[in-house]
């Protein structure tokens, strides 16, 4: 499992990664060549590559700065709320946790290491708004669910008791 955070592109080589890899990238630009990963994944299925921080509403996403926070924004925050990956209904977390806090001054903002039970309180909120973990993309490509599937079967592990 690699989760990669760099503002360097491609420190990481999709030809060199282990079979059964994941690869978690919040980067950008992304920490390996998006076309060469993704092709990969489509041509072996022994590569998973994915955004992190992605959340995906319930609603389109033009429609969550009138429903789900308040008439009052300013067109400029109404115009990012729509630059969206990879569909209308999907949004980058670092986008919504600003508003989260506006909107909703009791969850608190979080700096370093978050207190205790504010993830909860985060989590629930967006449940509460009818937010959930998004579709599984890459840059721009959404990846394919039997695809998905197939790289899950080859290499996940059968659970083990606790």
């Amino acid at each position: 499992l690699i989760i990669s955070a760099t503002s360097v592109p491609n420190v990481v080589e999709a030809e060199q990664l282990r079979p059964g890899t994941i690869v978690v990238d919040d980067s950008a630009p992304h920490c390996l060549d998006p076309r060469r990963a993704i092709r990969r994944f489509q041509q072996r299925r022994d590569l998973l590559v994915s955004e992190a921080g992605a959340v995906r509403s319930n609603r389109a996403i033009g429609e969550i700065s009138d429903t789900h926070f308040s008439t009052g924004w300013d067109h400029k925050v109404r115009a990012a709320l729509k630059v969206v990956h990879p569909n209308e209904h999907t949004l980058m977390g670092c986008v919504l946790s600003s508003l989260l806090t506006a909107r909703f001054p009791d969850l608190g903002c979080q700096v370093g290491m978050p207190e205790e039970g504010a993830v909860s309180a985060h989590y629930l909120k967006l449940k509460e708004l009818g937010f959930e973990g998004s579709h599984l993309y890459f840059q721009d490509h959404v990846l394919d669910p039997g695809l998905v599937r197939m790289f899950r079967a080859a290499f996940s592990s059968p659970r083990r008791p606790m």
